[in-house]
């Protein structure tokens, strides 16, 4: 029974009741509910293919329960053990429904839908809100957070929604680079501009980047195109940073921030701190989201290693940086062996992700993010399918029927269909 339909309305309304939970208090116990039936669907169709469990999803599984063993064990605060812990068990749960998704779908256009969607539906409150004007006349303003209830956090939805568009960019079809949905840009860029989150204006400039020499650069034989195009791509991202820094109140924060170098004193001291905590308690740390009981500030580390090394200590931090290297080993056997433009391109488009992701990490912790986990779910998810597509072919070769429509064999290919 093909159970895609019910897989992506649910999901649909668990992720706009997420942008939403901020407006409307009654809307987290529903999201619960959606993700407990989002589990149930990628379980059922999990059985029913009788697939392996990814290795990304496993580590991740053994780093909750390694944070939430050691914290109960050593940590001064339980209640926030438990509380991180309760976190990291709904975001598994997003993570496998998502790689179980992409790997049953084999092309996971409709999670990438989504994430453009809601950078437009970002612009498009803030906007209806009054939430963009300021941004644009300079000097200091009210930073905007459109539906959510961080400015920063604005910002970082604007990034995801980035993603979004890079992965519309390429036409599998016809193996070319389309240019339509770059018309979400400007709207993406304004949402940006009005959150003031220098951390993710920067974050869409080195996505940006890598996506052209990554991405892009690995659909294309000769090397000139692509140089061509990494040097358009620069050459924009140089105008639109004139102008961010000399028509804009976000400029005016990082010209701020270049004149008083003090005002970021305070995440200097975190990151000293946090290194401290884990020389306290080098192998378990100080004790799953217990970081903010050590902190002189009374706050997170605002950095996805130092949060995860001070509090689950160097078998908390190899455990959940595994799963990095583990997806980036998947992509690289994918890219060696298939010569498709289109996966190639998918490929370089999700190295440009986790490279941006890592880099973002050093400004806030990824690890306590849902929609940072959707984005891994689904990039490991297509990156399985991908090598099962690479496993199935093998067979074919030697004579063996195959399906025209896909590169899977005919068995393979409905058992995939009859899943999710």
């Amino acid at each position: 029974m093909n159970l895609t339909w019910l897989f992506e309305a649910t999901l649909t309304l668990f992720f706009v009741g997420f942008l939403f939970q901020d407006l409307y208090l009654w809307l987290p116990p529903v999201n619960r509910l959606l993700g407990a039936f989002l589990a149930l669907l990628a379980i059922s169709s999990w059985l029913q293919r009788r697939g392996r469990i990814p290795a990304e999803v496993a580590l991740f599984c053994a780093f909750i329960a390694w944070g939430v063993l050691t914290g109960f064990l050593f940590a001064r605060q339980q209640s926030l053990v438990l509380a991180y812990g309760r976190q990291l068990i709904q975001e598994l749960v997003l993570l496998f429904a998502l790689a179980e998704y992409a790997t049953v779908r084999r092309a996971p256009t409709f999670a990438f839908l989504l994430l453009l969607v809601a950078s437009l539906g970002l612009w498009w409150y803030a906007y209806g809100t009054g939430q963009l004007a300021p941004a644009q006349a300079g000097g200091v303003h009210q930073r905007a957070v459109s539906f959510t209830s961080n400015p920063n956090y604005l910002g970082i939805l604007c990034l995801y929604g980035s993603f979004g568009t890079a992965y519309f960019l390429w036409n599998r079809t016809k193996s070319k680079l389309v240019l339509w949905p770059l018309i979400t840009l400007p709207f993406i860029g304004a949402t940006l501009l009005a959150s003031g989150s220098r951390k993710s204006i920067l974050s869409v400039g080195v996505f940006a980047l890598t996506w052209a020499a990554i991405a892009y650069g690995r659909t294309k034989a000769s090397r000139t195109k692509p140089v061509l195009v990494l040097l358009m791509v620069a050459a924009i991202l140089f105008l639109a940073g004139r102008y961010v820094m000399e028509s804009t109140s976000t400029g005016e924060r990082f010209r701020q921030a270049a004149r008083t170098p003090h005002v970021d004193v305070t995440r200097h001291d975190l990151y000293q701190e946090g290194w401290t905590m884990f020389l306290r308690a080098p192998f378990h740390g100080v004790g799953l989201g217990n970081f903010v009981e050590y902190s002189s500030v009374k706050g997170y580390a605002h950095s996805d290693y130092m949060e995860v090394l001070a509090t689950t200590g160097a078998v908390g931090f190899l455990l959940y940086y595994s799963i990095y290297l583990v997806l980036w080993l998947r992509l690289r056997r994918v890219l060696k062996k298939r010569s498709d433009v289109a996966s190639r391109y998918a490929v370089g488009l999700y190295q440009a992700i986790v490279i941006t992701s890592l880099l973002v990490g050093l400004g806030r912790p990824n690890f306590l993010d849902p929609l940072h986990l959707y984005i891994v779910g689904v990039m490991v998810g297509h990156a399985c399918a991908m090598e099962q597509d690479l496993r199935s072919t093998r067979p074919a070769e030697s004579g063996a029927r195959k399906d025209v429509t896909s590169p899977l064999p005919v068995a393979a290919h409905r058992a995939s269909r009859s899943s999710l």
